[in-house]
């Protein structure tokens, strides 16, 4: 079975192209990339016409010899539009078609419901099948009135990652720790991505934690009001790194001791969650998304509905004071992700998933929602 999978450019940054990318070589079906447009500066709007009609011409004739398509949008207003003209003229081909939603937003939802549920339907409900990172996006699917399969899937990590955060993991159990807590924030610097909650949790462990630093990691439109904000509340050990990839980033991870993102940004399944898992972290987070799903209270972490850093502040203060504690929760993490998250385990589920479309999709009973 040949399947084409549309996707981001692969070098760019963002967590389809990611995820795409580190699953290539990794599946036993032959696989097709198609690249879905280039971010860029257009010149005005003649020109982002011409390029959209260019990118649907380049994926009818990337169709030849094609069974099945994985579409990878998110529920935003531009991808459902986008990926929607990708779901009709695979079906007008013949076409198997996947939707794998990566992102929810709420807002997006929301007007859907209000006010395009009837043209959604008739074009999504096309799909053979459909792939959330949350059952609560599956539970909305199917109040739209989505009839067929849907599936519960995850992100991944890349290969590299693994050996790394092992050995990340075995120094850290190792190594007495000479200084404080070290607690790692990694994600796009955005206020809705909870970083103003981490900076002042981590300002009130300060009094109770002597030693204790947080590493702020990531590049975003917040990051240059961030650092004004620590500097005027004159909070000491916040040290911002920007944006890190490849090794820097690893080492990022294997010098903390904990990773704090207390987002309530619309998630599917952060990465970075799943990356402090491998490098054996304790995790404390917000149930968004997907981590609801499996995230086990108080063996992973701390899974907090609250923004009070009063609350963030007290959990990071319990790890700091049980060491074993949170290198139980780190080796637990670790053992978790390499039995869920690697590309080898992720890809092994999503051909079954193909499988199973190719094999002809079925219709779900009516539900009481």
């Amino acid at each position: 079975m040949k399947v084409l999978l549309n996707a981001p450019e692969l070098g760019l940054p963002g967590g389809v192209a990611k995820y795409c990318s580190v699953l290539r070589g990794h599946f036993k079906n032959p696989i097709s990339y198609f690249t879905v447009g280039k971010r860029g500066v257009h010149d005005g709007l003649f020109s982002k016409i011409a390029t959209t009609v260019q990118n649907y011409g380049r994926f009818l004739r990337a169709l030849s010899g094609v069974e099945l398509v994985q579409l990878n949008p998110s529920l935003g207003s531009r991808a459902v539009i986008r990926d929607g003209v990708f779901l009709l003229l695979a079906k007008l081909r013949g076409k198997k078609v996947v939707v794998f939603f990566h992102g929810w937003d709420d807002s997006c939802e929301a007007r859907i419901r209000r006010h395009f549920l009837c043209p959604f339907g008739l074009v999504y409900f096309r799909a053979d099948t459909i792939i959330v990172l949350a059952s609560v996006f599956k539970e909305k699917l199917v109040a739209m009135g989505y009839r067929k399969e849907i599936h519960v899937e995850t992100t991944t990590v890349e290969l590299e990652m693994f050996p790394h955060g092992a050995s990340a993991l075995a120094a850290r159990r190792e190594n007495e720790r000479s200084g404080g807590l070290q607690i790692l924030y990694l994600s796009r610097i955005e206020k809705e991505k909870g970083i103003y909650q981490a900076i002042d949790s981590y300002a009130l462990l300060t009094g109770r934690c002597p030693g204790a630093r947080l590493t702020v990691v990531g590049d975003g439109s917040e990051l240059a009001a961030a650092r004004d904000y620590v500097a005027a509340r004159g909070i000491a050990g916040v040290q911002f790194k920007g944006y890190l990839s490849g090794m820097a980033i690893r080492e990022a991870f294997a010098a903390a001791d904990v990773y704090l993102f207390p987002t309530w940004h619309g998630e599917g399944l952060p990465i970075s969650v799943l990356e402090a898992m491998v490098f054996g972290l304790p995790v404390l987070t917000r149930p968004v998304g997907g981590i609801a799903d499996f995230f086990e209270e108080g063996r992973m972490g701390f899974l907090l509905e609250s923004k009070d850093p009063a609350l963030w502040a007290g959990k990071l203060e319990q790890l700091a004071g049980d060491r074993e504690a949170l290198l139980a929760m780190g080796e637990y993490n670790h053992r978790y992700a390499a039995g869920r998250f690697s590309p080898d385990h992720v890809v092994r589920r999503l051909e079954a998933i193909y499988e199973t479309v190719s094999a002809g999709a079925r219709e779900l009973p009516r539900s009481p929602l």
